[in-house]
C-alpha cells in the first residue's frame, strides 16, 4: 500500500510541476526564492536537452511503455500462474481487442522474445541430444569395453588350452627324438659289430685249406696193346665204382 500511494503521489507531483513549467499555473505553496531557482532550471540548457530528448523518445515510431492490465491480478482473472509471454501480451494489448498491441514498440518486444524464445528452446534441445548422444557414446562405450574383457578372457583361456596342448605335443617330440636317438645308437653299434665280425672272420681264413674238393686228376694216356689194338678207356656202362676215386 505504501509503495501504491508513492507511486501515485510521484504521478501527481510529475504532473503538477508539469503544469507550472508549460502552462503558468499558479502556486502559493513554493517559495519565491525556490520558485526563481526552479525557472531559472527550466530555462537552463541542461532541462532543454533533457526535454527534447524525451519528446523525441515519445514521438518516435517505438512508442511508450503503455500497461493495459487493470487493477485485478492477471493470475486471479486466469486462474493459474501465467507466463512472461502471457502476462507481457496480457499488458500491453488493448482492452476492447487483445489481439492488438498498444504500439509497435510492445509488437517488436513481443516478436523479438518469442524469437529468443525460439532460440533458447533450439539450443536447450540441440543441449540435450548432444547430452544423450553423449550418455549413448558412453554406453556404447562400457558395453564395448565389458565385451571386449569377456572376449580377453575367452582368448587367454583358448590360448593356456593351446599352450597346454603345445606343451603336450612337444613333451611327445621330445620323447620320440629320445628314442629315435636310441634306437639309432643301437643300430649304428650293430653295424660296427657286424663289420667287426666280418674283418675278424676274413683274417681267420687266412693259411687254411679251402672247403671246395679239388678237381679229379685228368685220365691216363692211351696205350696200344700187343696186339695192336688201342686201349681204350672203359665206357660209363663198363666202369667199376670202385674206379672213381672219389667213391667211399
Amino acid at each position: 500500500m505504501r509503495n501504491a500511494w508513492l507511486a501515485r503521489a510521484a504521478k501527481r507531483l510529475r504532473e503538477l510541476f508539469h503544469g507550472i513549467s508549460e502552462k503558468g499555473y499558479p502556486l502559493d505553496w513554493i517559495p519565491d526564492d525556490i520558485f526563481k531557482q526552479l525557472k531559472e532550471y527550466w530555462a537552463s540548457d541542461e532541462y532543454m536537452a533533457l526535454k527534447r530528448t524525451n519528446k523525441a523518445n515519445r514521438a518516435s515510431s517505438a512508442g511508450g511503455s503503455l500497461h493495459t492490465g487493470g487493477s485485478i491480478t492477471y493470475p486471479a482473472t486466469l486462474g493459474r500462474t501465467p507466463t512472461q509471454s502471457e502476462v507481457f501480451m496480457r499488458t500491453h494489448t488493448k482492452k476492447k481487442d487483445r489481439g492488438q498491441w498498444v504500439d509497435r514498440r510492445a509488437e517488436d518486444t513481443n516478436q523479438q522474445y518469442e524469437e529468443e524464445i525460439k532460440r533458447l528452446e533450439e539450443e536447450r534441445a540441440a543441449l540435450i541430444a548432444a547430452v544423450d548422444m553423449r550418455e549413448q557414446v558412453t554406453l556404447l562405450n562400457r558395453e564395448l569395453t565389458q565385451q571386449a574383457e569377456e572376449h580377453k578372457q575367452e582368448v587367454q583361456a583358448l590360448s593356456d588350452r593351446h599352450a597346454a596342448q603345445i606343451r603336450r605335443l612337444q613333451s611327445s617330440f621330445d620323447t620320440q627324438t629320445t628314442e629315435f636317438d636310441r634306437w639309432k645308437s643301437i643300430v649304428s653299434q650293430m653295424y660296427s659289430f657286424m663289420q667287426n665280425m666280418q674283418a675278424g672272420s676274413a683274417s681267420s681264413n687266412v693259411g687254411m685249406p679251402p672247403l671246395i674238393p679239388p678237381p679229379p686228376p685228368p685220365p691216363p694216356p692211351l696205350q696200344h696193346g700187343p696186339s695192336g689194338a688201342t686201349d681204350q678207356p672203359p665206357s660209363d656202362a663198363d666202369r667199376s665204382p670202385h674206379d672213381d676215386p672219389d667213391y667211399i
